[in-house]
C-alpha cells in the first residue's frame, strides 16, 4: 500500500523547502509520492518549483538535506497552475494526477507535523479505516491564534455531524487520508477553503466508509505569518454544506 501526498501552495517560497523536508525526514518508512499544485504564486514559489521540475523528479535526504535528483522511479511530480483559483482548485488538479491507492492532503506551511502522517497511514494500512482525519481540538498544547474561527469550525463540524450522522470534531482541519476507492465516483467544484466542507460532505453522505479520527498536533500560524482564510468562507461553507445534503 502506497500513499500519495498532495500539497497545494500559494506564495510558500520561505515554508516549502522546510515542509518538504519534514515530509521526506519523518515519513520515511512510507512508500510515497509528492504531488505539489502550485496555484500561480508570485512570491517566487513558482519559478523555484520550475527549476526543479525541469531537471528533476525524485525527492529525498542526504547528509541532512533536501535533495532533488533524477530517477527513472520518480516520486516527485510539479504541477504549476497559470491562474490563480484557490486551495480547493490545487487539490482537484492533484486528485486527477495519483498514482497510488491511498491520498492526503498536506499544507505547505508549518502548521502540521508529518509524523503524524504515520499513524494515519498505519490505520489504513491495517484495514481499520477507510478515512481518517486529524483532530486539531484534541490537545490544549495545540497552538490557536484565532479563538473565531475555532468556533466557527466547532459549529460548521457539528453540523456536518448531525446532518450525515457521523461524528466529525475537525472538518477544516487539512490531515484528510483516505482510500483512492472513496473518491472514486465523486467530482468536486469548490476551489476555494470550502473544498473541505464539500469534501467531507459528499464522503460522509455515502455511509459505507468507516471513517475515524486521531489526535494531531497543530501550531497555527497568524495572518502576519501568511494564514489565508477569512470568516466569509464559513458563510461560504453552511451554503456548500447544505447544497451537499439536500440537493447534491
Amino acid at each position: 500500500m502506497h500513499l500519495s501526498i498532495i500539497i497545494p501552495v500559494f506564495n510558500e517560497i520561505k515554508l516549502l523547502p522546510k515542509i518538504l523536508f519534514k515530509l521526506v525526514r519523518d515519513t520515511k518508512k512510507i512508500n510515497k509520492e509528492i504531488i505539489i499544485v502550485d496555484d500561480s504564486s508570485n512570491d517566487g514559489t513558482k519559478d523555484w518549483l520550475q527549476k526543479i521540475n525541469s531537471k528533476f523528479n525524485f525527492i529525498s535526504i542526504k547528509k541532512n538535506k533536501l535533495c532533488f535528483s533524477k530517477k527513472k522511479k520518480k516520486n516527485l511530480k510539479i504541477i504549476l497552475k497559470n491562474r490563480n483559483e484557490g486551495k480547493g482548485s490545487a487539490v482537484i488538479i492533484g486528485l486527477k494526477n495519483i498514482s497510488n491507492n491511498v491520498i492526503v492532503i498536506q499544507d505547505s506551511d508549518l502548521e502540521y507535523m508529518p509524523r503524524d502522517l504515520n499513524k494515519m497511514f498505519n490505520i489504513i494500512k491495517n484495514n481499520n479505516a477507510d478515512i481518517v482525519y486529524g483532530n486539531r481540538f484534541s490537545s490544549k498544547k495545540n497552538k490557536y491564534h484565532y479563538l473565531f474561527f475555532a468556533i466557527g469550525n466547532y459549529i460548521l463540524s457539528s453540523l456536518v455531524s448531525i446532518l450525515f450522522k457521523v461524528k466529525v470534531s475537525d472538518t477544516a482541519v487539512c490531515y484528510k487520508m483516505f482510500s483512492k476507492k472513496v473518491i472514486k465516483n465523486l467530482s468536486f467544484y469548490s476551489k476555494d477553503f470550502n473544498f473541505d466542507f464539500e469534501f467531507t460532505s459528499k464522503i460522509l453522505k455515502n455511509k459505507k466508509w468507516r471513517f475515524k479520527e486521531i489526535d494531531i498536533v497543530y501550531q497555527g500560524r497568524t495572518f502576519e505569518e501568511g494564514k489565508k482564510i477569512s470568516w466569509i468562507d464559513g458563510i461560504r461553507a453552511l451554503v456548500v454544506i447544505l447544497k451537499v445534503k439536500f440537493f447534491s
